[in-house]
Parts: structure tokens; sequence; C-alpha cells
């Protein structure tokens, strides 16, 4: 199984994770920025939250995203925890380091948690015992880690570490079970945004559309590289399909710089355009290696990284 985890766009993204046997993603809320005006009857033109300046759909998915992408770290922890130790005591010349997860992680869960309108299926059926999970995984590791960092072992002969382990062994479990299922409800549900998205910005396709529609292009071939078994026809087809989008974006870019000037961080996004497309026409062939998994999975998630900092406000 290829070792990834994504970021993403409202829909997703990732970040290269040693994490037995899982392949997660790191998901890209779009912040406070406002959704483009709807066109009459479509789904955006829904309630708007006046928060946040999305329709509330759009918002609930994005509440989701937050909680997934911080409790991310409980997956990076227990992958690095998992790598130096075997039956709950240290591998020779390797004593366990224990990430501690983020301290507001169960704040944004809880907050995705109490976000219920409106009824998404996808996130309703999975989202609470994704919540659960880390709300147990989290005083877990922080004690692994203060167990640890104070050395205790050194006086109870690692008894209190085989305990934690066994107690680890079952909760990791749980919590992957938790995060496979949560992430693929995000999929779908950020799939159904970004055609939303998509269709209420095809009425003036400026460079925020295309934008969407190359960012949408890459996350599916992204979904098709992190596979076990990437299939070389799909790979050569998502993979022309992403090269055709990303040309319409970059060549619309360099005839509207009117538009680039106005979207704030724009010009640290594009060059991570650029490095993901390259990143990409660099594989040779349609069979796709770890090596080239690796690097696209790297790019792809600097360039979610940095999408996540744009501002399209006044588009």
């Amino acid at each position: 199984m290829r070792n990834a985890t994504r970021l993403t766009l409202a829909g997703i993204v990732v970040m290269s994770l040693a994490f037995s046997g899982c392949c997660n993603k790191f998901k890209k809320s779009s912040g406070t920025d406002p959704e483009p005006a709807a066109s009459p009857g479509t789904a955006a033109s829904a309630d708007i939250d006046e928060e946040t300046g999305l329709s509330h759909g759009h918002a609930r998915v994005n509440r989701c995203i937050k909680c997934f992408n911080r409790a991310l770290r409980i997956s990076k922890s227990g992958a690095t925890y998992l790598q130096s130790v075997r039956n709950g005591e240290p591998r020779k010349g390797l004593y366990p380091i224990v990430l501690s997860p983020y301290d507001d992680a169960i704040k944004l869960c809880d907050e995705a948690m109490e976000d219920k309108d409106p009824p998404i299926p996808e996130l309703d059926q999975t989202l609470p015992a994704f919540v659960e999970s880390v709300k147990v995984m989290t005083p877990l590791l922080k004690e692994m880690g203060q167990y640890y960092t104070s050395k205790e072992y050194n006086t109870d002969k690692y008894a209190k570490a085989k305990t934690l382990h066994a107690t680890f062994k079952t909760e990791h479990d749980k919590f992957r079970k938790a995060i496979d299922a949560f992430e693929k409800g995000l999929d779908a549900a950020g799939d159904n945004v970004d055609k939303e998205r998509i269709q209420t910005a095809s009425a003036n396709k400026n460079l925020y559309y295309h934008s969407l529609v190359f960012q949408r292009d890459a996350k599916a071939l992204l979904r098709e590289v992190t596979k076990e078994k990437p299939n070389p026809t799909e790979f050569a087809r998502l993979k022309a399909a992403t090269d055709v989008s990303y040309t319409a974006f970059s060549t619309y870019a360099d005839g509207h710089a009117a538009e680039t000037t106005k979207a704030f961080m724009y010009a640290m996004y594009k060059p991570k355009c650029d490095e993901f497309i390259e990143t990409v026409r660099a594989v040779k062939g349609t069979k796709v290696t770890d090596a080239d998994s690796d690097k696209i999975l790297a790019a792809f998630n600097a360039m979610v990284d940095s999408l996540n900092r744009v501002k399209w406000r006044g588009l």
C-alpha cells in the first residue's frame, strides 16, 4: 500500500506519511472566502453563512475539513510511535517519540459536530465515530508522550509502557477505521461542493473558475496516484486532462494581469501549480512508480498549502 497523506481543497489533498497501510489526506478548506454570486436556481444560492460568506452547506463541509486536518496530527504521531517500538518497548537504539496532538483539534471537531444544518449524509454517518476516536486518542497520546519525556520507564521497567501500548493498539485500530470512513465522506461531500462552485463560477469563467477546474482535475489525478496499483490507462487519461486544465488556467492568467493582481497571495500559489504540473509531466510513460507517487504527492501538498492562503475577493 502506498504511504500517503493528503491535504484538501474543499475536496482534498496530501502529505507523504508512513502510516502502516493507510492513505489519508490533508484537506483544504476555503477559509472565509465568499462564494461567487450564485446563478438563480443553483445549489450555491442556498442560505449564506454570515460569518464565512459561504452557503451554509459549504461552510459545514469546511468545518469538517478543519476538524480532519487538525486531527491528522494523531495519524502522524501514531506512525512515528509505531516505527520505534515493538510489543510496547523501544526497539534497539530507537526510543519512542510521541508527537503531541494539537490542542485545538477537539474544539474544532466539536464545532463540526454541533453544525448539523444542512443534513449531509456522507458526514452525518461518519463524523460522530471520528470525533469520538479523536477524543480518546488525544489524551492517550499526551499521556504516552509524558511517560517517555519524563523517562518514567527507567523506574517501572516499562511496565506502564506495555499497558499504554496495548491500549494504543486497540484505540489506534479504531481511529484508522474511523478516519478512513470519514475521509471517504469528506471526499464525497467535497466533490459536491466542487461541482457547485464550478457551476457557479462558470458564468464568468474568470481566474477563480480556471483554478477550480485545474484543482478538480489535479485532485482526480492524485486519487489515482495514491491507489495501491494505479491503472496506467486511467493515469494517462487523468494526466492529459490535468495538463489541459492547467494550460487553460495558465494561459488565462497570463492574459489577465488585473485579476492575478487582485487575488491576494496568488503570486505564491501559481509557482506551486507550475511545479506540480512539471512533476506530473516528468513521469515517464504511464506506469507510476513509488518514487513518482511520492514526488507528485509532495508537489500537490505544496500547491494546496499555498492555495489555502489565496483570497479570491474582487474577482
